[in-house]
């Protein structure tokens, strides 16, 4: 399912994509 909708929407990857980078950011940040 998710690989599909992936291939239909490039974009919305592309969106999660960076969401994720956020979030493993701010985990990282938090870290420290």
């Amino acid at each position: 399912r998710i690989l599909t909708k992936l291939r239909t929407d490039p974009a919305r990857a592309t969106h999660l994509l960076r969401a994720l980078l956020v979030l493993t950011n701010i985990e990282a940040t938090t870290d420290i």
